[in-house]
């Protein structure tokens, strides 16, 4: 991906167009484990919960996952043998992915941003 300043132009890598967030749609958000592939919109708590897609929270129990440098916004991560939450709060719609010790994260791709 690449922004040029003259006129505002949004390139979006090819190979990146197959990697646009998904979740399955038969996921109840009952616990079930499952992938996640995403962008990450937000890093919070020192790492500990990374926002992704704007309603998606990912939550990291173990604090040697956060001093992984790739975890930072922008990046493009997915997610495997993660726990899918609906927590079915009244005043937004929220999916919690719960990390556990089985949980591996992959960075698709790098952030481009400099942080």
């Amino acid at each position: 991906m690449y922004l040029t300043l003259d006129e505002m132009v949004l390139r979006v890598c090819p190979r990146l167009e197959k990697l646009v967030p998904s979740l399955k749609s038969e996921i109840n958000g009952k616990g079930e484990c499952g992938c996640y592939t995403g962008l990450i919109r937000g890093v919070h708590m020192k790492g500990m919960a990374l926002e992704l897609d704007n309603d998606v929270w990912l939550l990291l129990t173990d604090q040697l996952h956060t001093m992984i440098h790739g975890l930072r916004v922008g990046s493009i991560i997915s997610v495997r043998n993660v726990h899918f939450v609906d927590p079915k709060f009244s005043w937004t719609k929220v999916v919690i992915l719960g990390a556990c010790v089985k949980t591996s994260i992959i960075v698709e791709s790098f952030s481009p941003l400099e942080t």
